[in-house]
């Protein structure tokens, strides 16, 4: 589709810019609003909380035009963010120990996709390395060093990624009168990290999924 060309998806129509394009069931699910009803101050409010939970959204705005005398016109504005999103941090850790103060550098390094694919995926990786002092208890003079390097792997999907016969459960549907279910998020990481010191070395990694949400 053309640029300014509009969608249609569920009574709904899409404006958006060609170079990018978003998932309309996604968004869909977003939505409260549905044609032919009364106007509701709680599905606005649920709308712009959803809308804005994205991580691609920078911010939304909702507006409503009468188009007759009984009848209002729902416009959202959504504005997005950047696609990657870069940081990068230095510092150092003090550790007094037997009365020393003795620094430790450190460095952390972020990445994040905020549009992976077009149904608001986001991917973030982050690493980060440091080094720590500590003084020695029988020896005065000595100092022990202890290294920790690691790094994560998160993929983030703005949905409830379980068997359709849980989500659409009436408990789950008790909790929110509206089209979503209470969840917001799923995230599936992947860990890794690494400590040496004096004492012992230790490698872990560690593979877990876990849901975010919040009532609308």
């Amino acid at each position: 589709n053309k640029a300014g060309e509009p969608i249609i998806y569920n009574d709904i129509m899409y404006f958006h810019d060609s170079k990018k394009k978003y998932s309309k069931k996604i968004l869909d699910t977003e939505i409260a609003f549905n044609r032919n009803e009364l106007y509701s101050q709680e599905k606005n409010r649920f709308t712009k909380n959803n809308i804005a939970s994205l991580d691609i959204v920078k911010f939304i705005n909702i507006n409503f035009l009468k188009s007759d005398s009984s009848k209002l016109t729902a416009f959202i504005n959504i504005k997005t963010k950047k696609k990657f999103q870069m940081t990068t941090e230095l510092g150092a850790n003090l550790n007094v120990s037997n009365g020393q103060s003795i620094p430790g550098p450190y460095i952390n390094f972020k990445v994040k996709n905020k549009k992976l694919f077009k149904g608001f995926e986001s991917l973030e990786f982050n690493t980060y390395f440091s080094i720590q002092g500590q003084a020695s208890i029988t020896q005065l003079d000595s100092i022990y060093s202890s290294k920790e390097f690691g790094g994560a792997l998160t993929l983030t999907f703005p949905k409830l990624l379980i068997p359709s016969i849980i989500k659409e459960s009436t408990l789950l549907k008790s909790q929110n009168p509206f089209k979503n279910n209470i969840f917001k998020k799923t995230k599936i990481n992947i860990g890794y990290s690494n400590i040496k010191r004096h004492e012992y070395s230790r490698t872990n990694l560690g593979v877990s999924m876990k849901y975010e949400w919040k009532k609308g």
